[in-house]
């Protein structure tokens, strides 16, 4: 099974078809704090290449939709999963020190960019973006 395993670079995935406007009544659209959806899950991977291979699988896609130095993403619908790997010092590099591969971020669609207050947010961290 494509998933199954002690990584956390690799989710369960489930694709919903029901039509959106049937799954949640128009007034519950938007949160009243202004986001309207995931736009995207960034995961901290220390093995890039692996974790590559294991979303081609799941994906049954023969590449990433997109790379850069240190990552790859994949879309899936209209939401974003991001590969992110380590490079150098910082912020991902801490997480994969600290509590290995896992998510990273999670990135919500909202009217106004800003960052949540980890904090504020159970120590996750939350980054608002405009789309």
């Amino acid at each position: 099974m494509v998933g199954a395993g002690d990584s956390a670079a690799l989710p369960f995935v489930i694709e919903d078809i029901t039509d959106r406007g049937l799954r949640v009544p128009a007034e519950a659209s938007t949160h009243s704090n202004g986001v309207r959806g995931i736009s995207a899950l960034i995961i901290a991977v220390d093995d890039l290449d692996a974790a590559v291979g294991g979303y081609q699988r799941l994906l049954d896609k023969s590449e990433p939709d997109g790379t850069s130095a240190g990552g790859a993403y994949f879309l899936i619908g209209p939401h974003r999963v991001e590969l992110a790997s380590s490079v150098n010092d910082g912020p991902v590099a801490n997480q994969l020190s600290e509590r290995g591969t896992g998510l990273f971020e999670l990135q919500l669609l909202a009217s106004e960019e800003r960052d949540i207050d980890p904090s504020a947010a159970g120590g996750a961290r939350l980054r608002l973006v405009a789309r």
